[in-house]
């Protein structure tokens, strides 16, 4: 029979990449995504715009909000065979700024799913996506299993990390929930905000207009792969037998610096004129400095492992 399964946060980069691969999976698709604000439904126009109409058939569209117990409920009372948890307030320096709103989406949410699905359909496999910001007082040196210790550095991480607490209490209720840390996964449908996308596009507009790009921390290290293979791993956690917890990282860091370094490369520009290093507007209030997972776990428990190289995704990312 065919399955059917539901992706909050369907017009982002992880929720439209998810949706592309169930579609083509064969997968009848309910798509959630916010009725206002930034909507990006063009990561999701080779579904869409499908010439193939079946194709198109396999995919609903639907506008709501995630923070509405009522719509929670309803699409409870679909009896969906999976759900991707994906949609949240991303941007953590936002996260500074609006925290009340910030748990509400990226918290309390993810909680009401978990609940209405245990009482109207508790058969319902269900996906979180936590966030490596839980790891925030990491050493350098070291990687992350699932077990490492939480240490929110902002109000993105504190939320991230109730929901992902509160999917593990949820699991030993005998709910099938699988919580996910992806370490920094990217590509061309990243958001603006992020340090990979925002770099990219400043750099071109440094090319046409002179102005540098604004960039904090340069020395922090992050662990980057493509988000493709997150999703890929989020699908493949929801097949195994039993759920879990699982890391989807490379295992390696580079520092920001090396990233600004390979861009330019890839432009042509000088990296020395074309990034402004340092501005307050740039740096967050409680820094970051290190994050890299383990995902031994992950490949020992699922098969999975990055399959796109670092230098393929940046050039995915400088994709226009």
């Amino acid at each position: 029979m065919m399955k059917r399964a539901l992706v909050t946060g369907c017009c982002g980069q992880d929720g439209s990449y998810l949706s592309e691969m169930l579609v083509d999976m064969g997968y009848s698709v309910v798509g959630v995504t916010r009725p206002t604000g930034e909507c990006r439904l063009q990561n999701l126009s080779s579904i869409l715009d499908s010439e193939d109409r079946a194709r198109k058939l396999l995919f609903r569209l639907h506008y709501g909000d995630v923070t509405d117990p009522h719509l929670i409920v309803r699409l409870a009372q679909e009896q969906f065979d999976e759900v991707y948890l994906l949609a949240g307030q991303t941007n953590v320096p936002q996260s500074y700024l609006d925290p009340t709103y910030t748990m509400r989406v990226n918290a309390e949410s993810p909680i009401a799913f978990f609940d209405a699905f245990k009482r109207y359909s508790p058969h319902t496999r269900i996906y979180f996506a936590g966030s490596s910001e839980m790891f925030g007082g990491m050493v350098p040196g070291t990687r992350a299993t699932v077990n490492h210790p939480f240490e929110a550095h902002s109000p993105y991480a504190v939320a991230k990390s109730a929901a992902f607490l509160a999917a593990r209490m949820y699991r030993r209720l005998g709910q099938f929930v699988v919580g996910s840390i992806a370490f920094n996964h990217d590509s061309r449908r990243r958001g603006a905000h992020f340090i990979t996308r925002k770099l990219w596009l400043g750099l071109r507009a440094f090319k046409r207009t002179g102005h540098p790009v604004g960039v904090g921390h340069v020395a922090a290290s992050r662990d980057w792969h493509h988000a493709k293979d997150t999703m890929r791993g989020a699908w493949m956690s929801l097949q195994h037998p039993e759920p879990n917890d699982y890391i989807f990282a490379s295992g390696r860091t580079r520092s920001v610096e090396r990233l600004i370094a390979d861009m330019c490369d890839l432009l042509g520009v000088d990296p020395q004129r074309a990034v402004r290093v340092g501005g307050p507007e740039e740096t967050r209030p409680w820094e970051v400095a290190y994050m890299c997972g383990d995902p031994t776990e992950t490949e020992n428990a699922l098969g999975w492992a990055p399959t796109i190289s670092y230098e393929d995704l940046l050039l995915d990312v400088s994709t226009e």
